[in-house]
């Protein structure tokens, strides 16, 4: 933690005793509270979760609370903590890729695998931008590397390059995988990484826009 980030959990730790205050139960029997003002999302929510209780749409950020005091509590290595305010976030705002993504770190620190797929898949779905496209591939590529799938898992790091190309982080398990096993090499081109995500189920999101971005790929 840096010098000030004690007081920044001080501060969001009183916003979240005002919030439970304000709403000891985000879910009762009869409804539901949700922080979602924009009639697009509310609609978006009704399809995707169907409620079967009123939903009552608040004006207001409280997932953001619980998410920024989450991502405090990761960097201090509090995962039990980090987990709950995620999660919290995520009652509060169901469509939030965001608060999913930073769960799915909580999941990469305790090696649950089989829940960070299941995340990373959920979050391809529904909407994610170019940054978070990018981390929900490099998510199935940690999945399928510590399952011994490095083919795949080579597959899906080159291809978050596309969304992020800035990032080291495919980088790193491109190495990771290189001290594992002599024998992988990275794909021909982009039509090979698409056919061995095609035969594997992940889905290809924005494909149209892929098809164009090949010369991005710089295969070392």
């Amino acid at each position: 933690m840096t010098g000030d980030t004690p007081e920044a959990v001080r501060l969001l730790c009183d916003q979240v005793k005002q919030i439970e205050a304000e709403y000891p139960q985000q879910e009762d029997e009869k409804r539901i509270y949700l922080c979602l003002d924009d009639p697009e999302q509310q609609k978006q929510y009704r399809e995707l979760c169907k409620p079967t209780k009123e939903v009552c749409f608040l004006n207001r950020q409280y997932d953001v609370v619980y998410w920024s005091l989450g991502s405090l509590l990761l960097s201090a290595a509090l995962y039990d903590e980090a987990e709950e305010m995620f999660e919290t976030a995520i009652a509060w705002n169901p469509l939030s890729i965001r608060s999913r993504l930073d769960l799915g770190k909580v999941y990469i620190q305790r090696e649950q695998w089989k829940a960070l797929y299941a995340l990373s898949l959920f979050c391809l779905e529904h909407h994610p931008q170019e940054e978070e496209l990018a981390q929900c591939y490099r998510n199935l590529g940690d999945c399928y590397s510590e399952w011994g799938e490095y083919e795949l898992a080579t597959a899906l790091y080159w291809f978050s390059t596309l969304y992020d190309p800035n990032s080291t982080d495919a980088v790193v398990g491109l190495y990771h995988i290189a001290l594992r096993s002599e024998k992988i090499s990275p794909p021909s081109g982009l039509e090979q990484i698409i056919d061995s995500l095609e035969k594997n189920h992940i889905p290809l999101v924005r494909l149209e826009e892929v098809s164009n971005m090949e010369e991005k790929l710089n295969f070392f």
